[in-house]
């Protein structure tokens, strides 16, 4: 059974529409469309469309997740449309970060941050050599890509035009600083599995590696941990330095091109 219902009142115009007491096959039905990729993007693209006209979707949620649902479907739904608008078309995070989290205490609090990374560059484990100076390698490629868009932010108060050289690299810094602080945390986790396998009653070293293992029953772990640090380090560091480059070559000729290049 299916119905609607209209309620007008001062200062809200409401419309209801739903429907009761599925049958076996409408509800096998319902349920195949909502999880469908096609149909369930067709879904969420007709509620978004609604709600961007000025609506609101309300209506009670379920009690308990219905048989043949994964139970976290609706959040799914959510986050198709939610996590299209934390960055839109303005890269919203990125400028966040570069504008108000760095130049407004004027890089305080990441100075902070790149201390106590430098600490464990110079200070850390002697097995994770390397990796310690890779960390090292692309601490100064995100400080020397902050430098040079800073560069161009203080530039524009005489020549405006110049932000835009700090604009064009904002999300690249975003991705070099994530990178960076996880892999100074994924280091740091791996002098930690470092410390733990050394202590093993059975430490030893496999021929022609620095990494001691030993039989417990946790080796295969601290040995994941070493081993994931030591791939992001030599992996996924190393892309600071072309984002660096870019940014010290940017000429700010794409802001230049007229709306109908576009």
């Amino acid at each position: 059974m299916s119905g609607f219902f209209l309620r007008v009142t001062p200062i809200e115009l409401g419309i209801g529409v739903g429907a009761h007491g599925f049958d076996k096959d409408r509800l096998a039905a319902y349920r195949s469309g909502v999880i469908d990729p096609k149909a369930g993007a067709a879904l969420v693209g007709a509620t978004s469309a609604v709600e961007a006209a000025g609506w609101s979707l309300l209506g009670e949620k379920y009690k308990k997740t219905p048989r043949g649902f994964t139970p976290a479907i609706e959040q799914y739904v959510r986050d198709v449309k939610i996590d299209s608008l934390y960055e839109g078309t303005t890269g919203i995070q990125a400028l966040d970060l570069f504008f108000r989290k760095i130049a407004r205490d004027q890089g305080q609090t990441l100075s902070r941050l790149a201390a106590d990374l430098l600490t464990f560059v110079k200070g850390g484990p002697d097995e994770l050599a390397a990796e310690r100076e890779l960390l090292g390698e692309a601490l100064e490629d995100v400080q020397a890509q902050i430098g040079v868009m800073g560069a161009h932010a203080l530039a524009s108060a005489e020549d405006p035009p110049q932000i835009y050289k700090t604009g064009l690299h904002a999300n690249a810094l975003l991705e070099s600083l994530a990178e960076l602080v996880i892999g100074w945390l994924l280091a740091r986790h791996a002098a930690v599995a470092l410390e733990r396998l050394a202590d093993g009653e059975d430490a030893a070293f496999h021929e022609g590696e620095d990494v001691p293992f030993y039989k417990g029953k946790d080796a295969a772990f601290y040995e994941g941990k070493v081993a994931s640090a030591r791939f992001f380090c030599r992996n996924v560091l190393p892309k600071a330095r072309l984002r660096r480059e870019a940014a010290q070559a940017e000429d700010g000729a794409v802001m230049a091109l007229s709306d109908d290049a576009f």
